[in-house]
């Protein structure tokens, strides 16, 4: 799984591995969700800064800092097929019985796994050649479910044995085992479900558990927690001694929407082993997932009602830890304050770096859009009234009069009398202001929902430790393209861009400037197919260029007869040079040759270039001017705006504000100038449209989409992807799991889909590996 741009989990594809040498120590990083992660000093690892998630090397990471996790795990279901024993294993002499195995994997054997991963065992002795699955508990309900289901399931024979509490030491209550003794059963759960049938601390739930259905899953965690769950004053969950199920257990619940956090008990004594063992908690938290987790898996247990006193509990506190970063509550409070809603709520939590519940966090958020929804039934053009404006807006006077170049009180005089001349540019500053502030308000809320909304959390590091490499040769780098994100072991993890050469595997830094240029994919640009598809580079990373463009070669009389004339030209006076020099007695001149070459001089001599660009670089820092930085803002604010519908592509991202000071700032920096002027801005907006117009543009909707730069993909052809894999899905539902290729044309068609676009969009798909064709004509997502 990956984490898109829109900060939405969703599957996806490994591109690739790639294998590097380790280093002589690595970084191990605890999280507070229990998590852990160890990995290289210079792997990037995303944290949250000044409310954006970006990374830092491991090396330089803090303890306290929040970072991204994963709120749900969003993993496609399947119908799990089940590998049957070898007939000859079956039969075994005497050990033989009567027994018949499933094939494929349904709620009553995910119940009876989630019993036999609590409290069952699994072995076989290679002493005495016996294989045994047994269940052991002191509550005989359990005891007899998990004995039907066997029974039920593998059509066999079983015994139930009890041990009265007199006969065990130390016990109060009698002990019930339920035993099923068969070398093919044994070899049926080692073939598929290896991860039961290790010891108890080694144990994890099966990948066929994670590839089933929710109800499936479910019915495994209501085993689990008949056996493995518990309760306490404060919270409920599971508890192993298995570090690995704990993290499995939290992932399983994650996929049902559930989010949990694991906790490390204290260690216990091992009678068999005599040694000190750690035992871990994984505790529900959060009002929601605590009502999930008791409507699906708690109403089943007899502890229900205590469960139940919890999610009652949970109704009235919010002292879960779903927190987003400080940096989230610095610019809620910066809203606030810029409408005077601020009620310094949030002074003493940004003093002490503390974190914001997600739910407050929004509450405040709508109590700002709710005062900007307000401010709608005013029309601002048709508002004659400066003051009026000002008062509404919530603009400072010192804001106006910095831009009018006038005093505070000026503003106030001018305010009460309409009539003076100023007072029409007034009003028009004003509007300019309030519209720019409206603007970039309303999208510094839509970044923060697009950071609380979505599919991620946060967790804070609990501790950063350098780890001795003991023993590792190598260690391994998982591509996925294009978001250079995996998500993994309950964390957001960031994978490098590794670039190879002759054999050499290189993971890079860029701080400077880079030009790059290069050849398209398939040898000349296809101007219908989208940037990003035609550059054999990450969109993540062919992201990171201010400008690109694309050279086309299209036939123009002027403009060719032009090269073709200099190329010549050229050409002649390298022959005329070549004849000088080499011909005894040769007729040409040297005035014939400097009047030749003087077609392939330079304007400006390199050295001189070097020279200029070297000193602008190093002594050249240009300031913008109010007029610039006002004229980026509206050309942005502009863009932006073509977004704001729901279903509209997004047109421009921060980053390429970012790319419009950088540009201003060389354009400054090539005139020598300490100013960045307002024709500076203008220059930029216009070379900026022009590499927009050719490698952001859908021809189909007629915007700008900056998702063709960054995924490859536009807004519109992935909501048509979006379209397809659902009515692919709903037909597959219909059909027993495959959808006829017919079917679907036939149905997309009725949604307004051209039949030879969905057969490309079909072979795109399979391409991808989204899609396979069982048999002919018939497919099924995968």
């Amino acid at each position: 799984m990956t984490l898109n741009p829109d900060n939405n989990i969703c599957q996806t594809l490994i591109n690739r591995v790639s294998r590097h040498k380790a280093p002589d120590h690595f970084i191990q990083i605890t999280y507070s969700n229990g998590r852990s992660i160890t990995v290289t000093p210079e792997h990037p690892v995303y944290v949250v800064k000044n409310g954006e998630i970006t990374t830092v090397l491991a090396g330089e990471f803090e303890t306290g800092a929040f970072a991204p996790i994963p709120n749900k795990y969003p993993l496609v279901s399947s119908d799990v097929s089940l590998q049957i024993p070898d007939s000859r294993q079956r039969a075994h002499g005497r050990h033989y019985k009567k027994i018949s195995f499933p094939t494929r994997l349904d709620s009553d054997l995910g119940r009876l796994l989630g019993y036999i991963v609590s409290e069952g065992h699994v072995y076989f002795s290679e002493k005495n050649g016996v294989a045994e699955v047994m269940i052991s508990n002191t509550d005989l309900d359990i005891i007899n479910d998990a004995d039907d289901l066997i029974r039920g399931t593998f059509d066999t024979a079983t015994y139930i044995q009890h041990q009265p509490h007199s006969t065990r030491k130390t016990a109060t209550k009698d002990l019930y085992t339920v035993r099923c003794i068969s070398i093919p059963l044994y070899g049926f759960m080692k073939l598929n479900f290896e991860g039961v049938t290790v010891k108890s601390h080694e144990r994890r739930i099966p990948d066929q558990i994670f590839a089933s259905y929710d109800e499936v899953k479910i019915e495994f965690l209501i085993g689990a927690f008949r056996g493995d769950g518990f309760y306490d004053s404060e919270r409920f969950g599971y508890t192993t001694n298995s570090i690995g199920l704990a993290n499995d257990y939290s992932d399983l619940l994650l996929c049902l929407g559930i989010y949990s956090y694991i906790a490390k008990s204290t260690e216990y004594k091992s009678n068999k082993e005599e040694r000190m063992k750690s035992a871990y908690k994984v505790v529900v938290s959060g009002q929601d997932s605590q009502k999930r987790f008791y409507g699906i898996i708690g109403t089943h247990d007899k502890r229900h009602e205590r469960i139940n006193q919890f999610v009652v509990r949970s109704h009235n506190k919010l002292n879960d830890r779903d927190t987003v970063p400080v940096d989230i509550a610095i610019l809620i409070k910066k809203l606030l304050k810029d409408y005077k809603l601020d009620n310094g709520y949030f002074d003493k939590i940004i003093a002490n770096n503390n974190g914001i519940h997600r739910k407050v966090a929004l509450k405040y958020l709508n109590k700002v859009e709710s005062y900007l929804h307000s401010l709608q039934p005013h029309n601002i053009d048709e508002m004659t009234n400066p003051r009026e404006i000002r008062k509404k807006y919530r603009i400072p006077i010192h804001l106006i009069a910095g831009r009018m170049d006038l005093s505070d009180s000026m503003v106030t005089y001018i305010e009460r009398n309409p009539s003076t001349k100023n007072a029409p540019r007034m009003l028009e500053q004003i509007k300019y202001i309030a519209k720019v502030k409206i603007g970039a308000s309303e999208n510094t809320i839509k970044d923060i929902k697009r950071i609380i909304e979505s599919d991620i959390r946060f967790t804070t590091v609990k501790s950063v430790s350098m780890v001795r490499n003991d023993g590792f040769d190598w260690v391994y780098d998982v591509t996925v393209e294009p978001d250079h994100t995996f998500v993994s072991n309950g964390l957001i993890l960031h994978n490098t861009v590794s670039i190879a050469k002759a054999g050499i595997m290189a993971t890079l830094k860029s701080r400077c400037a880079l030009l790059g240029a290069a050849n398209p994919k398939y040898g000349r640009f296809d101007p219908y197919e989208g940037i990003a598809q035609q550059i054999k580079m990450a969109p993540a990373l062919l992201s990171r260029f201010d400008l690109i463009f694309v050279l086309k070669d299209e036939p123009d009389i002027g403009r060719d007869s032009a090269i073709a004339s200099h190329i010549l030209r050229a050409h002649h006076a390298g022959e005329l040079h070549a004849h000088q020099t080499n011909v005894s007695g040769s007729g040409v001149t040297h005035s014939d040759v400097e009047g030749a070459m003087k077609i392939i001089k330079p304007e400006i001599m390199p050295d001189l270039l070097r020279k200029y660009v070297a000193y602008a670089k190093r002594g050249i820092y240009p300031i913008m001017e109010s007029d610039a930085m006002d004229r980026l803002i509206e050309f942005y604010l502009g863009l932006r705006r073509q977004g704001e519908d729901r279903d509209s592509p997004v047109p421009v991202t921060a980053r390429q504000l970012e790319a419009l000071v950088r540009l201003c700032e060389a354009s400054a920096r090539m005139r020598l100038s300490d100013e960045v002027t307002i024709e500076d801005a203008k220059r930029v907006i216009r070379v900026v449209e022009s590499c927009l117009r050719q490698v952001a543009f859908d021809a189909e909707t007629g915007m700008f989409d900056a998702d063709l730069i960054t995924t490859g993909v536009s807004k519109s052809q992935r909501d048509k992807f979006k379209i397809l894999r659902g009515i692919i899905r709903d037909i597959a539902a219909e059909h027993g799991g495959m959808a006829s290729m017919d079917d679907i044309c036939v149905r997309a068609e009725e949604q307004g889909f051209d039949r030879e676009h969905v057969e490309d969009m079909l072979k795109r798909l399979k391409t991808q590996g989204e899609l396979y064709e069982p048999t002919q004509g018939n497919v099924r997502l995968s």
